[in-house]
């Protein structure tokens, strides 16, 4: 969601007539769009405002603005810890933009915007994407889970859903302009339609009530001209049935689901107010594999929340060992303030989390490398996104179970489709050869 906001700002500064540059130091005008649901990404934010005040003092000029999440939960804070940023505007403010950077122009104080409503997206095909052929669409903005680690409900917002009819004309005009691959973007997409928005009849598109997650993502299936589709993120406990069809009933919607279990102690769960016990999310794992086979499925896990034991620590790795998930992003516990969580007691000693990290870290990479491993010597299917991140005479093509390889061929190839033989394994991505 941050990723498709950045692109949301930077289609309004070309707008303005701004045009991009790679040098910090060429820049006239300089945006941090900030993310807070960790403690890692906030100190480094820090770390970046304090490497812009040198360029302020060389530029007077130089307009600073610190936008997103981080920008929403702390406010004038910001500009009280650093009086040199220009404009501080929040999650809801981003069409403010134009009017905040010249009433900046026009006086001599910092300016706070975070007054915005957040869920408030106005136009879904209003954005300057990476990609020619491939983009983001969000269904639905905010969330009501009100997990007591996570702050995304205060700096994003009540869940509210996107009128469908909204949605699946921006999917269409997308198609019509060469994108072929969309990503359904949400914190909790499975929610999608729970709380209606947007204006006019919400739960209608082309006649037909879309008042589901599953019902939406089989409407954009049928999208002409739409080859594949990716949806983030999902939430165990409002993952259906209807939605595992609809995977396995459309070829173009991808097998690749990404469902964050976050720990396996039911003890721990009841704690981070999840909402389902370790049985019922492994239950839907293994219902999604019985549907759909070839079905990679990821998670995010928690390490070191506050009252974990050994005992629970242990019950996340043997559910790690048995279900062998193709990846992980695994994390340890970080207070974020405001949440619920922040009131507990952090009992367990950064010595042992980071023991506890490294075990399932390890656990991990030999499972997601054996998964990868099975794919070698055989030929898959690749979308040519880039050129790689590991070596630049390489170039990255992702695979339909969100799988990254890397192989050497001609530019040209970007925005294509390839037929790629796996020559290699690694933990986190393939390397082949083009057939």
């Amino acid at each position: 969601m941050n990723e498709f906001d950045s692109e949301r700002i930077s289609a309004i500064l070309e707008w303005l007539g701004y045009l991009k540059t790679d040098s910090q130091e060429d820049a006239g005008l300089i945006i941090l769009n900030t993310c807070s649901v960790r403690l890692k990404a906030e100190t480094r934010l820090f770390g970046h405002i304090g490497n812009l005040k040198v360029l302020k003092e060389q530029n007077p000029g130089l307009i600073i603005c610190i936008g997103g999440c981080t920008a929403q939960s702390l406010k004038e804070k910001l500009i009280e810890t650093f009086p040199f940023i220009d404009i501080v505007f929040g999650t809801g403010n981003i069409e403010n933009l134009p009017g905040l950077i010249k009433a900046r122009a026009a006086t001599a104080k910092s300016i706070c915007d975070t007054s915005g409503n957040p869920q408030e997206i106005k136009e879904l095909i209003d954005f300057k994407r990476k990609f020619s052929f491939k983009a983001f669409i969000p269904v639905m903005t905010g969330c009501d889970n009100y997990c007591s680690y996570c702050i995304v409900p205060y700096v994003r917002g009540h869940e509210k859903s996107i009128n469908p009819a909204v949605i699946i004309d921006s999917v269409k005009k997308l198609a019509a302009e060469g994108v072929f691959e969309v990503t359904l973007l949400g914190q909790n997409v499975n929610s999608y339609g729970h709380v209606l928005n947007c204006g006019g009849d919400a739960a209608t598109a082309a006649g037909e009530s879309i008042n589901s997650f599953a019902k939406l993502l089989n409407k954009v299936a049928v999208i002409n001209g739409i080859k594949r589709i990716r949806f983030m993120t999902s939430h165990p406990k409002d993952f259906t049935e209807d939605i595992i069809d609809a995977v396995r009933d459309n070829n173009n919607i991808m097998g690749h689901i990404h469902l964050p279990f976050q720990s396996g102690s039911d003890k721990i769960l009841e704690l981070m107010n999840r909402k389902y016990s370790a049985r019922q999310y492994e239950d839907l794992f293994y219902k999604i594999k019985e549907r759909i086979p070839d079905c990679a499925i990821t998670t995010d896990i928690i390490v070191g929340f506050p009252g974990e034991k050994e005992k629970d620590f242990n019950k996340t790795l043997e559910l790690v060992k048995k279900l062998k998930f193709n990846r992980a992003f695994t994390f340890l516990y970080s207070s974020r303030r405001g949440t619920k969580a922040e009131t507990f007691e952090d009992s367990v000693p950064i010595a042992e989390k980071k023991k506890w990290f490294k075990l399932l870290l390890d656990t991990q990479n030999t499972i997601s490398f054996d998964r990868n491993m099975m794919m070698k010597g055989k030929v898959f299917k690749a979308l040519v996104e880039s050129e790689s991140t590991k070596k630049s005479s390489l170039l990255e093509g992702r695979l339909e179970n969100n799988t990254i390889v890397n192989f050497d061929g001609p530019k040209e190839l970007t925005g294509k489709f390839i037929n790629l033989e796996i020559t290699q394994a690694h933990p986190f991505y393939l390397s082949g050869k083009i057939v």
